[in-house]
């Protein structure tokens, strides 16, 4: 007589696929909702309610960046600053103003500071490229050691970061928001930059439709396991 089999630990396949069509379900039902919020940001924009319609794209972008990247980053301001430079759609996130990457690097990599000063005199009033600026930082007498801990921190200089200084943060803990623009610094093509509602909106847009796009394609909350098992 055969001693009775002990009950699987895993679920029937059919009864794991209907828990994940239903669960596919609520994550779009989750996104459909989402989308209807943002889309009433433009409305509230239009009717003069400016800083609470950017409040609430800040509170959006703050909201996808942590359940996209939550567990993986180094805390709320690096998952807030990779998604704009990431998933954003607008190069000027992980471009750097020549000044403050100038008083960055006095301060914290001096031994660069030359090929900095050259890279800044060679695009007179220009924000300054990702790839020029790794590369300037490559190419100087810094240490391997220093070279590759500057390089990881660059994030911190980016216009990603600006934004959350500048902006996140004025909104969220006060004492409020005023758009700001540049005078004379300019991108590449010669176009001006504000960190304003338009950019910002257009930036949450962005965000928010690639980390839909994830989440229904993984069957991941927010394209992220780690989130993925904290809504469980």
């Amino acid at each position: 007589m055969r001693p009775p089999q002990a009950a699987s630990a895993k679920p029937p396949a059919r009864a794991a696929s209907m828990s994940s069509l239903m669960k596919k379900e609520m994550i779009e039902a989750y996104f459909r909702a989402l989308r209807r919020r943002i889309e009433l940001l433009s409305e509230m924009h239009s009717r003069t309610l400016t800083e609470e319609a950017l409040i609430l794209c800040i509170v959006y972008i703050d909201w996808l960046a942590s359940g996209h990247y939550g567990g993986t980053g180094k805390g709320n301001k690096h998952n807030f600053c990779r998604a704009l430079m990431e998933l954003g759609g607008k190069p000027v996130f992980r471009m750097f103003h020549p000044l403050i990457l100038l008083e960055h690097t006095d301060k914290h990599a001096p031994a660069a500071e030359t090929e900095i000063k050259v890279l800044i005199t060679t695009n007179p009033g220009q924000f300054l490229g990702e790839s020029d600026v790794y590369g300037a930082f490559e190419g100087s007498s810094l240490s391997v050691d220093r070279k590759k801990k500057v390089l990881a921190e660059l994030w911190k200089t980016s216009m990603a970061a600006r934004v959350y200084d500048w902006c996140r943060n004025r909104l969220i803990h006060g004492p409020g928001y005023i758009t700001v623009s540049f005078d004379q610094t300019v991108l590449p093509d010669g176009s001006r930059v504000w960190i304003d509602f338009e950019l910002l909106y257009g930036a949450l847009k962005s965000i928010f439709n690639e980390i839909e796009r994830m989440s229904i394609e993984k069957c991941l909350w927010f394209g992220n396991a780690k989130s993925d098992s904290s809504w469980r």
